[in-house]
């Protein structure tokens, strides 16, 4: 079962991380085709492309103890543009629709999924615990950490979606950007655009590293086993020559008796 644990944990985290890398090249690409349109830049393919060393560069951190000035800017960051959807809210309350939404009980599964999904980072508190300085007060900053991010994700759901009605994307700033025409406020749209995709691509290597660690301890332990089988292998001595060994034993023995 190890074995199974350790590709279920890597399948999810690389198709997290892919996820991500394809939401940074999207957004930075919609943000550069209203800025500039008609260069080449239009392309998300050609936007991820530019991304892919950076992302590379930053996935070689040894430990999550150098990843950690990137995730505390990715923070501030997504702090920022929390801040510039709550100003594109506040500009647009006023217009906000008037009906709330229906529940869809055929969608309740694909709410599910989603919410499950939000726990991209579940495999990041044994490693996180880890390397703290302090690993005794894990337990208090795991309930923090927990209670401050399920609070800001129901409060500013809710919030969007009294503002904005019904959001059919996977992202409040996607979908912002992509009727940005019926919203006021269209520089606070494209900037929270891009702030959360620079946040994105600073916090990627921390969704990548529990794979890479995973990986090469897997690799560490097969080596190791090779290892250990190979001096298990080694050919011991024959029978003729512990025979010969013996009789000489006692050649000496009884040489040593006469002397």
């Amino acid at each position: 079962f190890r074995e199974f644990v350790l590709f279920c944990v890597c399948a999810t985290q690389l198709c997290v991380c892919t996820v991500f890398f394809s939401f940074i090249g999207e957004n930075i690409s919609a943000v550069l085709r209203a800025i500039a349109p008609g260069t080449p830049l239009d392309n998300s393919r050609v936007v991820m492309s530019l991304v892919l060393p950076m992302a590379m560069f930053l996935s070689c951190a040894p430990n999550l103890k150098v990843l950690s000035p990137l995730s505390a800017i990715g923070m501030i960051l997504l702090l920022l543009a929390f801040g510039c959807i709550s100003l594109i809210m506040a500009s647009n309350w006023s217009d906000r629709p008037t009906d709330l939404p229906t529940v869809d009980v055929a969608r309740i599964p694909l709410a599910f999924c989603a919410i499950i999904y939000s726990f991209e980072g579940i495999n990041l508190v044994i490693p996180i615990e880890a390397a703290m300085a302090d690993p005794s007060q894990f337990d208090k900053c795991f309930a923090l950490a927990m209670m401050s991010v399920t609070s800001i994700y129901s409060v500013f759901a809710c919030l969007c979606v009294a503002a904005f009605g019904p959001i059919d994307n996977g992202s409040v700033t996607a979908f912002l950007m992509d009727n940005a025409e019926k919203y006021s406020a269209t520089s606070l749209v494209l900037a929270s655009n891009f702030i959360v995709s620079i946040s994105v691509l600073l916090t990627f290597p921390l969704q990548l590293f529990p794979a890479i660690n995973l990986i090469s301890q897997s690799r560490e332990r097969k080596a190791s086993s090779q290892r250990s089988s190979s001096r298990q292998c080694t050919p011991l001595a024959t029978e003729e020559e512990l025979v010969s060994d013996d009789a000489a034993s006692d050649n000496n023995a009884v040489l040593e008796g006469n002397a």
